[in-house]
Parts: C-alpha cells; structure tokens; sequence
C-alpha cells in the first residue's frame, strides 16, 4: 500500500498509509488512558498494550485494520472490544474519509497480575 489520496474543491490531500497506522496506535493508547481506573479502585485494572497494527487494503475496496494487543486479567472485552473497534473506525473516517471493511482485534495475551500468581 502506498499512498491515498482525498480530493477536495481546494485541493488534494495525500497521505501515506503508514499514517493511518500511527493513527491506529494512537487511538488505541488514548482510548486505553482515558479509560484506565484510578490506581486506588480496585485491582482489576483494564490496559492494553499494542503489540502490532496491520492496515491492508480490502477486497471489497477501502481498508482492513489488524490489530494485536495484550490485556491485563479482569478486563471486561465484551464491553471494551466493540467500544474500542468504533473508536478506531471513527477516527480513521474523520482522519482519512477511508471506508473501514474491518477492524479485527486479536487478544495475544492475558496479563496476570502478580498477586493473583503463585
């Protein structure tokens, strides 16, 4: 993939696909900091962690979003994954105007914190 391009009555705007990539990662740790409980709630503390993000361009036109991510024990992913996949979404419309086909979230890894290890 290279570079796409939005065409406006004023004019093109260009961008490399390894913007939409940066935009990804960056709604992934706003998401999660805004989100974070206060050290002083209790311990189940929901972050994340991207490991990787793959953009690649769909069959259908526009693009697929992979993303791959850590959690840490307790967190809830039936609530947080679909909030989490439309934020991503979102963004990359207002950002780009590219239609999102997909946006597939691969938990590689729970996290357990260490006192719950023996």
């Amino acid at each position: 993939m290279g570079n796409h391009q939005i065409v406006t009555e004023l004019g093109t705007i260009s961008f490399d696909i390894d913007a939409i990539r940066s935009l990804v990662r960056g709604t992934i740790s706003e998401y999660f900091a805004s989100n974070k409980k206060s050290a002083n709630e209790s311990s189940d503390i929901t972050l994340l962690e991207a490991n990787g993000t793959q953009i690649s361009e769909s069959k259908q036109g526009g693009i697929d979003v992979d993303v791959y991510i850590d959690m840490l024990y307790g967190a809830q992913l039936p609530e947080i994954i679909p909030d989490l996949r439309e934020t991503i979404h979102n963004n990359i419309l207002a950002f780009a105007d590219l239609s999102v086909q997909g946006i597939n979230i691969h938990v590689e890894k729970i996290r357990v914190p260490e006192r719950y290890q023996t």
